[in-house]
């Protein structure tokens, strides 16, 4: 998305923006975004077979960090989407993909292998799920980068010739008067994006990199751990006292009896479970 930020924009872009002002256009973005964002989610919980309740469930706003429930457009975007794949009867192969090119990474929503008219011969599509009325030129460089990453697509099942012929797609979620699902082909434009929108994005950020984060590989809160463990000490403690037993009555450190040709390591008493020992002759 960075990079494809660079293709220039349409003049009729520029003229929205100023008519109804820079707060209101990106008002208006942010809303578009989440509303992306929430089908997005919902959709790809359809094509895992999960159940989607209109009344109860809820979905991440990125913008504000708040699950929320789905308006009424929302609703209307994810039943088409369902409504549109029974219709084809496609096969899922992939879900929210992560792909990566030699200097670019980005998401693919769907890919989908699609019966043709003839038996046991598929067409395979990358799909871009849309919510917006009409679509762009970004979406196809978006689209045609992602087609030409980095992909293991026997893993998906898909075959050198499906492969070759594949055919990218952006699936509408909202067109037309009766605001039906519909998908638009799109042309593959990687010379583009390559030789032309990718140089110009290097050009103006040779130097300018993402942030990066170091991160751990485990996260622990040693506050949390030493206040649990205090706790259940607490609790031995008590339950000790309860059963009138002694610290030295209950400790079992290090210890081990051996038994014939078995050897035993006695388990530490937790919380409840306080029993006098027994004695073992040996």
């Amino acid at each position: 998305t960075w990079i494809i930020s660079c293709y220039p924009k349409g003049k009729w872009l520029a003229e929205w923006r100023e008519e109804v002002g820079k707060e209101e256009a990106d008002r208006i973005k942010r809303a578009a975004g989440s509303r992306g964002s929430k089908v997005h989610y919902a959709c790809e919980q359809i094509d895992r077979g999960i159940e989607i309740d209109i009344q109860k469930s809820k979905f991440l706003n990125p913008n504000n960090g708040q699950e929320e429930e789905l308006t009424a457009d929302e609703v209307l975007y994810i039943l088409n989407y369902k409504n549109y794949i029974e219709e084809k009867q496609n096969t899922l192969l992939a879900n929210e993909l992560v792909v990566f090119g030699d200097v670019y990474a980005g998401t693919i929503d769907k890919i989908w292998a699609v019966p043709t008219i003839v038996p046991g011969v598929r067409q395979i599509w990358l799909i871009d799920l849309k919510t917006s009325k009409s679509v762009s030129r970004e979406y196809e460089l978006q689209l045609s980068s992602y087609s030409h990453a980095d992909i293991d697509y026997k893993k998906l099942g898909i075959t050198d010739d499906e492969w070759a012929g594949r055919k990218l797609g952006v699936l509408r979620l909202d067109y037309g008067k009766e605001r039906k699902a519909f998908l638009n082909e799109v042309e593959d434009c990687y010379p583009l994006f390559r030789n032309s929108i990718y140089l110009t994005w290097q050009d103006l950020y040779a130097n300018t990199a993402p942030k990066q984060y170091e991160f751990p590989l485990k996260i622990a809160s040693q506050l949390r751990k030493g206040q649990i463990a205090e706790e259940e000490a607490k609790i031995t403690r008590l339950g000790m006292e309860s059963m009138g037993l002694s610290a030295e009555e209950t400790s079992f450190e290090a210890a081990t009896i051996e038994i014939g040709v078995e050897r035993r390591t006695p388990v530490r008493l937790l919380k409840a479970e306080f029993k006098k020992p027994k004695k073992v002759k040996v």
